[in-house]
């Protein structure tokens, strides 16, 4: 596979000053945009901004509102976190779509977008009510996944190297998610890793 790399689909899509923009920095900045419109919208008391674009089982099914399968991710409310999480979408995202080319990397990420709803139909359809879900943390870790899949010994926090940092977060995420009893969370989790 590797041999038969396309090496066009490794360049950026374009360049903003000397700063090179992959695809992974332009989905970043699109949910980074779409924080801010969750802000906007939560401020102006927009309610149905949840209903719509966020995912349920129940609407995206029931009232073939299969836009949800891929809007639900790109509603993301504005925390430190998320904005943390969108500079290492950058970072690490970035770091796979050199590895693995453009096209790939945007195969890769429309699948780690889609297996959650599927996942949560899935269970809707075994009778576990999921609610209504939207963010993207489960995505982003995902990528972060990735990455350490391809540079397990790569030295990310001060030279601790990103197979340990992964399998220390998801053993929190997990444990953390266990003491609360959020299975559905735990599924979303392992089943998007």
């Amino acid at each position: 596979m590797i041999a038969n790399r396309n090496f066009e689909q490794c360049e950026p899509l374009t360049w903003v000053g000397r700063v090179p923009v992959y695809l992974s920095t332009a989905i970043a900045f699109a949910h980074g945009l779409m924080m801010v419109f969750t802000a906007l919208a939560l401020a102006s008391g927009v309610e149905w901004f949840f209903g719509l674009l966020a995912f349920s089982p129940q609407s995206a099914l029931g009232k073939l509102h299969l836009w949800e399968f891929a809007t639900y991710a790109f509603v993301n409310r504005p925390e430190i976190f998320t904005l943390i999480q969108l500079v290492l979408l950058a970072f690490f995202g970035r770091d796979v779509e050199k590895f693995i080319g453009r096209k790939a990397f945007a195969w890769l990420y429309a699948v780690l977008v889609l297996a959650i709803p599927v996942l949560l139909s899935l269970l809707s359809f075994l009778g576990i009510d999921s609610g209504t879900y939207y963010g993207s943390d489960a995505v982003h870790f995902a990528v972060f996944v990735a990455f350490v899949m391809i540079y397990p010994g790569a030295e990310i926090f001060f030279g601790i190297q990103a197979r340990w940092i992964a399998i220390a977060l998801l053993g929190i995420y997990t444990l953390q998610m266990l003491a609360y009893r959020q299975w559905v969370n735990l599924s979303i989790l392992w089943w998007s890793c």
